[in-house]
């Protein structure tokens, strides 16, 4: 049975929405919000891939005795844990039901996480790693156009906000609600674009066509008035986003 509809929460204007999944979760707690796990199996697999992956890159690598940072190590599994925790924690049991705890899941997935997996370097791990067919394919990838189109950093910063305003100001965002896998695509979705956005700015893979680092910082400075300018359109507006 599903919720009758929106209704919008005092003081903190967070919003309830009718999920089309099921009942309401119960009123949120700060234990709800740290210890509760969600039992879904696709992200729980994807999370599990990524991290089995990258330590089976890093096992080739000592077992022939080169060396890898353990730091790198660090940061790409304290990224995959802040998205297990988007996607299966106890902020994502409210993702459909409190638009604050959508909003806090979306930055998780595509300002927080990124920044621990970029520092990971996963693609300089992969060119170590490889056996020699997949790591010229790799190389290959790398300096094909799409790559070099890709990794331009005002590509990253366009496709970010774009998916900022698409989602909110569109109907996208209410078909989410209702359709389960729309729902899952748009949360993979904000995590490629966080990648994309933040890899060439602090990654420390091979990138072509990388900007100096005033280049890096005055446009990671730049995104902050677009975020402004979003967050002014969300307060200011009178429309219910998913009814």
């Amino acid at each position: 049975m599903t919720s009758p509809g929106a209704l919008a929460a005092a003081g903190a204007g967070s919003l309830l929405a009718s999920s089309g999944q099921g009942e309401l979760p119960p009123p949120p707690t700060v234990g709800r919000m740290l210890l509760h796990l969600s039992p879904e199996p696709g992200p729980l697999l994807l999370v599990a891939l990524m991290g089995g992956l990258y330590l089976f890159g890093v096992s080739r690598l000592t077992d022939r005795g080169d060396a890898w940072s353990r730091w790198r190590t660090a940061s790409w599994l304290a990224g995959l844990l802040v998205v297990a925790y988007a996607l299966v924690g106890g902020i994502a049991a409210y993702d459909t039901a409190l638009f604050s705890a959508h909003a806090v899941q979306h930055m998780l997935l595509g300002t927080v996480a990124p920044i621990p997996l970029a520092l990971g370097a996963p693609v300089t791990l992969a060119l170590r790693a490889l056996p020699l067919r997949p790591r010229r394919l790799l190389v290959r990838l790398l300096h094909s156009r799409v790559a070099r189109v890709a990794a331009f950093p005002l590509v990253g910063f366009a496709v970010f906000i774009v998916s900022l305003y698409g989602l909110y100001f569109t109907s996208l965002y209410e078909a989410s609600l209702r359709h389960p896998v729309l729902h899952l695509f748009l949360h993979a979705h904000f995590l490629a674009v966080g990648c994309l956005f933040y890899w060439p700015i602090i990654g420390l893979d091979p990138m072509p066509g990388r900007l100096p680092y005033w280049g890096r910082l005055l446009l990671l400075f730049v995104t902050f008035p677009m975020h402004a300018l979003w967050a002014l359109a969300m307060f200011t507006t009178d429309e219910v986003f998913a009814a």
